[in-house]
């Protein structure tokens, strides 16, 4: 696993266990994943099925594959550009 790779996956588990902490269901959308459960959560590779039960998506970057969803996604890309 790289070191983004790594950085991510920590980003990504400290979301997640801050999230629980206040009884938040969190599910982690990748689409090469392989396992049900990533960092102690749900894990998804299906964005059609991530998108249906998504309440709130937090990206690094708005995506074209999310941008049907910017109602619903936080992002530290704040102008399209990362």
């Amino acid at each position: 696993m790289g070191e983004r790779s790594e950085r991510a996956k920590q980003f990504a588990s400290l979301l997640v266990q801050g999230a629980k902490k206040e009884n938040i269901e969190v599910v982690i959308y990748e689409p090469v994943m392989t396992e049900p459960e990533f960092v102690h959560s749900k894990g998804v590779n299906d964005l059609n099925e991530f998108k249906q039960i998504a309440d709130v998506i937090v990206a690094n970057r708005i995506d074209d594959l999310i941008a049907d969803l910017t109602d619903k996604v936080y992002t530290r890309d704040l102008f399209g550009g990362d």
